[in-house]
């Protein structure tokens, strides 16, 4: 079964040995920091433990970003805002103000638009980020998760 957490792991990916991205080296289930450097490894069971921690940090990124927006939200589109803050991080998924806007507004079509409408996120230059960004923009029109991703 999908859920946010199970849905932001298959889009990162389990990573063993650090590779270098645009945010600096990561590792695990896309974990950056000032301690993950080029050689870093990890196992999967360490990741499993780690990644609940990193989530809630996202999750709250969210929250705190789309405010009181948050609570009137189905799961499918808190997620779609948590994997986004996971990747992005919470402050920049708060200079979505476009799209946070239309979530408040449940302007559905147009909240799924101002998703893709990004240099950093839509209109990346990373193939990857882009199928995940059109994953989100699907997920916050519809309120569904994304059809043959993952297995559902």
């Amino acid at each position: 079964m999908m859920d946010g957490p199970t849905y932001t792991k298959l889009c990162e990916g389990f990573t063993p040995v650090a590779q270098f991205d645009v945010n600096g080296y990561e590792v695990g289930y896309g974990f950056h920091g000032p301690d993950i450097v080029q050689g870093t490894t990890m196992t999967k069971p360490e990741a499993e433990a780690a990644f609940p921690s990193y989530y809630s940090v996202a999750t709250g990124g969210a929250r705190r970003a789309v405010g009181s927006i948050w609570a009137t939200l189905d799961c499918v589109r808190q997620a779609a805002l948590a994997d986004m803050a996971y990747e992005m991080g919470g402050a920049a998924l708060a200079g979505f103000h476009r799209m946070i806007l239309a979530l408040g507004q449940e302007a559905w079509e147009t909240a799924s638009e101002e998703c893709m409408n990004s240099a950093g996120y839509g209109h990346s230059p990373s193939g990857g980020v882009r199928a995940r960004a059109a994953r989100t923009a699907s997920m916050l029109l519809t309120g569904n998760w994304p059809r043959g991703f993952g297995g559902i």
